[in-house]
Formats: structure tokens, C-alpha cells, sequence
């Protein structure tokens, strides 16, 4: 279960190895980031709270898509979602994305 979340983090050590993670190698890397929250979702929610920080970061270098009165992006919606269902993530996620824009 845990596994393929540990498997994403060595492609990332492997693309940091590399190359800079800079915003276009994240954009030529959509795949790679659609399977990480392919990932996060196998994940046990104990877990998820000890992570929560890094994925609220990643949410700066997620690629949106704007459609009609909706932006749409795999991580954002995996959060909100995780959000809903617990209120231990959802006070993580408020007060990590409180720190992100006060560190602007």
C-alpha cells in the first residue's frame, strides 16, 4: 500500500539527480505528478498528515487547467477531498496554506 508512495519519491530523487525541478521540467512531468496522486490516495490518512506540508507546497508547481468557472488540477481536488472526509486534514491543509501565503 505505502509502496508506491515511496516508489514516487525515488522518481523524484532520480528527476533532482537529473535535472532541476524547475517549472517546465514539472510541465513536461504532468505523468509523473497524475501518478503521484494516484499515490497519495492508497495512502493511510496517519501518514498523509505527516506529508500534508510537502503537498500543500507542490500545489505552487501543480499545473492548473481553467475551464468554464472551475480550475481543475489532480493534487487540488486529491486535497479537498481528503479535506472533506477528515477534520484533522482539513485543519492541517487551512493552516499550511495560511503559512504558504503569509510566506509570499
Amino acid at each position: 500500500m505505502i509502496s508506491g508512495f515511496f516508489s514516487l519519491n525515488n522518481i523524484y530523487i532520480h528527476l533532482r539527480i537529473t535535472q532541476p525541478l524547475t517549472a517546465d521540467v514539472v510541465k513536461r512531468f504532468k505523468e509523473v505528478r497524475s501518478h503521484g496522486v494516484k499515490c497519495l490516495r492508497t495512502v493511510p490518512e496517519q501518514l498523509l498528515e505527516l506529508v500534508m506540508p510537502q503537498i500543500v507546497q507542490a500545489l505552487r508547481y501543480e499545473e492548473f487547467e481553467i475551464t468554464v468557472n472551475r480550475v481543475q488540477s489532480g493534487l487540488k481536488e486529491f486535497i479537498i477531498e481528503k479535506a472533506v472526509k477528515s477534520k484533522v486534514i482539513f485543519n492541517n491543509v487551512y493552516w499550511f496554506l495560511r503559512l504558504e501565503v503569509d510566506n509570499d
